[in-house]
């Protein structure tokens, strides 16, 4: 495995046609074609750019429903894992993306707990979930990184 610098170089040189920066968080932004990217001082951080730069390739741009946000992570970790990491001599620990879509999946659950009767909803549209249980509908922010907000729309009746 080349030193994390080099691979770094060798990532920014293979990967031309989007734009690599780094800052505070790994991120994708397809509209600006940019990569962004924590310092790399860890083979795990290669990993995370693997991941973002996994997305890049996939396409992945916005999202409806937030389950779909799930399916993309998940379909970036697997490219990450399956194509991206061994044409750089790398295994991706299975462990280190599980425990990152977890967060993803406790973001998604919390979303869709009922602030009424704490069961699980379904989405019904980018913000917003409705409980089958009580019927409570409820409108949720975009926060992934601040803190989850979650607003009673109504009570439908029986």
């Amino acid at each position: 495995m080349l030193p994390t610098n080099s691979l770094l170089r060798q990532l920014k040189n293979d990967f031309a046609f989007h734009i690599f920066e780094e800052g505070d968080v790994f991120k994708w932004s397809p509209g600006a074609n940019r990569i962004t990217y924590a310092p790399i001082t860890t083979v795990e951080d290669i990993w995370d750019l693997l991941h973002e730069i996994a997305h890049a390739q996939l396409n992945h741009y916005d999202y409806a429903l937030d389950i779909e946000l799930l399916r993309n992570e998940a379909a970036a970790w697997q490219y990450a894992k399956r194509v991206l990491a061994p044409r750089y001599g790398l295994e991706i620990s299975n462990d280190h993306a599980q425990d990152l879509l977890d967060s993803y999946r406790y973001w998604l659950h919390r979303r869709s707990t009922c602030p009424t009767c704490r069961q699980n909803g379904f989405q019904t549209t980018q913000n917003t979930y409705s409980c089958t249980n009580c019927r409570c509908l409820w409108r949720v922010n975009d926060a992934r990184i601040c803190r989850l907000q979650r607003v009673k729309i109504t009570q439908q009746s029986f």
